[in-house]
């Protein structure tokens, strides 16, 4: 029974060159989110016809995709039961934790292709072929899929497969990250500033932020107001230099985390988008005008936090369980909300000094496998 298998990746619909990259690179089917209209859609195919008359997307990966798109997805929970197939269809199954669950193990029908992505402690006694991913990040499943490839030699098949998803409910906790220090190695603010900004006026409002006689969004503004370079310099600058922590992109992929940032929206996403996460993330932060006169910034918060006396984060985390990441000043009062906070810079040292617990920010990866 052949298994035929597709790759799906996350874009921004406003990012036409990541949308054909993803095609050139193996994407058989592209995830462009809830919020989009037909002229968003609309712009995408555009952008794929352009690409294929240029020269840069050949017909054949096109047909390739859409011959893998055939498959059908079913996703069951606890109570639920497998439809009927048609006769001679394939099936993959996809688990995870069977061996806890025995309502997994009763949907899995004779013969079909079974993928544990959780701990392989129980495996049926008729499948096709059977598959231990040892978890559900996107590395395991993509070797999954290759794995599949070559047990069947690549053969093709007239039926699709059907692709049964059988999970469990698991409350995970929100991820809530800073960006600049936190996801970026360096801030990119304070990178930004030392190349384009007044090197003076930067040291005095730091001081006065840690000294409490300006508020975070005064201070950034003060700043920025000395920043006279056009907004496409600087872009460029901050793609070139900005390096992220390593593991952000399969956190990114994985978790689908929240950034919240004092920072400013176009500086941030150009980076996302050189990462290949930007449609992985909900993205909240400043705006900022760029004028010959000095940059203008636009607040994304004004009102004043009850807790800390200034706009803050706080208000950003989610309702449940949080998991918070940051560096600054601007983490302080959201990573005293958080349930559990991984903290670097100027944030950790605040904590110890107020024997809040935390847990020390190295990189993703690290943060990934403690949670």
């Amino acid at each position: 029974m052949p298994v035929r298998a597709w790759i799906s990746a996350s874009v921004a619909p406003s990012a036409s060159p990541t949308v054909v990259r993803a095609l050139v690179a193996g994407a058989d089917a592209l995830c462009l989110g809830a919020d989009i209209g037909p002229a968003e859609v609309e712009a995408v195919h555009g952008a794929i016809l352009a690409a294929v008359r240029e020269g840069r997307l050949t017909e054949e990966r096109l047909v390739a995709a859409a011959a893998l798109l055939g498959s059908e997805t079913i996703r069951l929970r606890e109570g639920d039961s497998l439809p009927p197939v048609e006769a001679g269809r394939p099936v993959v199954v996809v688990l995870r934790d069977a061996h806890r669950h025995p309502w997994q193990q009763r949907l899995v029908p004779p013969g079909a292709v079974v993928v544990e992505t959780g701990f392989p402690g129980w495996r049926p006694p008729s499948p096709h072929a059977y598959v231990a991913t040892h978890g559900a990040g996107r590395v395991n499943l993509e070797v999954a899929v290759e794995l599949l490839r070559r047990v069947e030699g690549e053969e093709q098949t007239s039926s699709p497969n059907t692709l049964v998803f059988v999970r469990h409910q698991v409350n995970w906790p929100h991820v809530v990250l800073d960006w600049d220090g936190t996801v970026t190695e360096r801030d990119t603010l304070d990178l930004v500033l030392s190349e384009f900004g007044d090197a003076e006026i930067y040291e005095r409002v730091e001081h006065e932020l840690e000294a409490g006689t300006m508020t975070l969004n005064e201070v950034i503004a003060a700043e920025f107001a000395t920043v006279t370079a056009p907004l496409e310099e600087v872009v460029a600058y901050v793609v070139e230099h900005a390096q992220v922590r390593s593991g952000f992109a399969e956190l990114a992929r994985e978790r689908r985390p929240l950034v919240v940032s004092s920072g400013f929206r176009e500086l941030i996403q150009p980076v996302l988008e050189r990462e290949g996460v930007l449609g992985a993330v909900e993205l909240r932060a400043n705006s900022v005008e760029a004028t010959p006169a000095g940059w203008q910034v636009t607040f994304r918060v004004a009102e004043i936090c009850d807790t800390c006396g200034e706009p803050c984060k706080r208000a950003d985390l989610p309702p449940g369980d949080v998991v918070y990441a940051g560096d600054s000043h601007s983490d302080y009062c959201a990573s005293l909300a958080a349930g559990r906070v991984f903290a670097t810079g100027n944030l950790a040292r605040w904590l110890d000094r107020r024997g809040v617990a935390h847990e020390r920010l190295t990189d993703f990866r690290a943060l990934a496998a403690a949670l």
